[in-house]
């Protein structure tokens, strides 16, 4: 069998996340959600999402990156809910049957 692989990223909530208002929280998501969303713009991130339903709720979201798992992680230095402490970052390479995963592309 073959495989392929990807960086596979988890967001996971910190326990000792700052309090912020609601106003900054909001203002957090929207660039957490800017980032993400540039980092798939620029290559970087195949597709990324939020979890719901989980057995434990520190687990926020996954990415799965284009680039090796140390670069995620530098890229991910950047993301604010990270840079606010809100989110911290676990990365793994993750393999798969090749061919078994087909991600979206970007026109």
């Amino acid at each position: 069998m073959e495989f392929d692989s990807v960086t596979l990223l988890l967001y996971v909530r910190c326990d000792d996340a700052p309090a912020h208002s609601d106003d900054e929280l909001h203002e957090i998501q929207t660039g957490h959600l800017a980032h993400l969303r540039a980092m798939g713009e620029a290559g970087y991130a195949l597709t990324a999402g939020p979890f719901d339903d989980q057995s434990d709720e520190k687990f926020r979201g996954l990415v799965f990156f284009t680039v090796s798992p140390e670069e995620a992680l530098r890229l991910t230095e950047n993301d604010p809910a990270v840079k606010a402490g809100h989110l911290r970052a676990d990365v793994m390479t993750w393999y798969h049957e090749k061919g078994s995963v087909v991600f979206p592309t970007r026109s």
